[in-house]
């Protein structure tokens, strides 16, 4: 009886212990094949995108066709050294009233005299006696920017009033131009190319005038002078005369 009660407990014993040894290895399989909480929490990688499409080659910019050949420009007339101006006057002008006064100031931006421009020295009547002065004749005289101070009874010779025309606006006088001045200073410009400043006065010596009218084209042939104008003019003016005087519109000036 004993006997069996010792089989039975070593029995039960044995079975005790192979449910342990059987729990302990289920407990460590689990162990090992259940995933980590840290392997749970990582995510997949994020899927790769898609590389850009490749975007066309801009196109070769248009070929221009190369630029015209222009011809060379004129080279500009040469006054012959040997060329002598005439100082003579041509003849008395038709018209011509006494001066009343000393002289006014003309200005223009540029001034160009077309057919047969001549200057003269002559004795221009003035109220205190003849004095030398400059008289330049012309077919016609073109006047950009004209400015006219007309004296006033009681001015000094560089008071009066002034009228202008306006800048870029062209004066026209057309038809017997004539013009006495005292003295003049302008820059020459010849074939669009311009010069020094020149002064020409008629208190100086024939040779020097000679001398500036020819840089000026007073005198010289047509074909030259045609391409000689006078730019920053300043004429201390006995009078001026010609046939017809176009002005800009809305524009009064009483020369």
């Amino acid at each position: 009886m004993s006997k069996q009660r010792k089989r039975g407990g070593s029995s039960a014993a044995k079975a005790v212990v192979a449910a342990a040894s059987m729990c302990g290895l289920v407990a460590a399989l689990a162990v090992e094949v259940a995933p980590s909480a840290e392997a749970q929490l990582q995510l997949p990688p994020p899927p790769a995108l898609p590389a850009p499409p490749a975007l066309p080659a801009p196109p070769p910019p248009p070929k221009l066709p190369p630029p015209p050949k222009l011809p060379a420009p004129p080279a500009p007339p040469e006054v012959p050294e040997n060329l002598r101006v005439d100082l003579t006057p041509p003849g008395p002008i038709k018209g011509e009233k006494p001066v009343q006064q000393g002289t006014y100031v003309i200005k223009a931006d540029n001034t160009r005299l077309l057919g047969h421009v001549k200057m003269s020295l002559v004795q221009q009547p003035t109220p205190q006696g003849p004095k030398p002065a400059l008289r330049i004749d012309a077919d016609k005289a073109i006047l950009t920017n004209l400015s006219v101070q007309f004296p006033t009874p009681g001015a000094g010779p560089e008071g009066g009033i002034w009228q202008r025309t306006g800048p870029g606006q062209t004066t026209t006088l057309t038809g017997h131009f004539h013009i006495v001045v005292s003295s003049l200073n302008v820059t020459p410009r010849v074939a669009g190319l311009p010069l020094i400043p020149l002064p020409i006065d008629a208190n100086m010596a024939p040779k020097e005038l000679q001398e500036a009218a020819k840089k000026i084209g007073l005198g010289t042939p047509d074909a030259l002078s045609e391409h000689l104008e006078m730019t920053n003019g300043t004429m201390h003016t006995y009078f001026v005369k010609a046939d017809e005087l176009k002005l800009p519109a809305s524009t009064k000036i009483g020369i």
